[in-house]
């Protein structure tokens, strides 16, 4: 099982009609494709303001890459950064198709090791390459409903 984990930066904030637009073509698409995975949107509910995206995206190498390629050139977003890929032994999300989490900052940032991924810093160690175990930060939604 192979597993991809990007960092994006929206071309703008997205309402919740548009997240749910977004997530039911993901469920379909990776439901034909053998993929499961979880999306992670930091940023305003409603058209203005800055908004980022992380996501975890796991499944068969080929179907993998295909869904990389077509991510990369989608509009939506841009700054493109892949922060870790690699294989695992099993899914981090077996149900999920795609799950969504909305970050709030209020809800995480008491968590040990939280880092805000919209501040510069946190954007300069992913373009660095100095995130390390960013599949353990995405394992600490599981435990969470979608």
């Amino acid at each position: 099982m192979n597993y991809c984990i990007y960092l994006s930066r929206a071309t703008q904030a997205m309402s919740q009609d548009d997240l749910t637009t977004l997530i039911e073509g993901c469920i379909d698409h990776n439901n034909q494709n053998d993929l499961t995975g979880l999306l992670m949107y930091k940023g305003p509910l409603s058209s203005e303001g800055d908004a980022y995206f992380m996501q975890l995206l796991e499944g068969p190498s080929e179907q993998l890459e295909q869904l990389k390629t077509k991510i990369k050139v989608d509009a939506r977003h841009t700054d493109f950064v892949i922060l870790e890929e690699g294989e695992v032994e099993s899914r981090t999300f077996p149900k999920w198709s795609m799950g969504l989490r909305h970050v709030d900052d209020a809800k995480y940032a008491g968590q040990e090791g939280y880092a805000d991924l919209a501040s510069p810093d946190f954007w300069s160690r992913a373009q660095n390459g100095e995130l390390e175990n960013m599949l353990s930060v995405m394992q600490f939604f599981s435990d969470e409903d979608v």
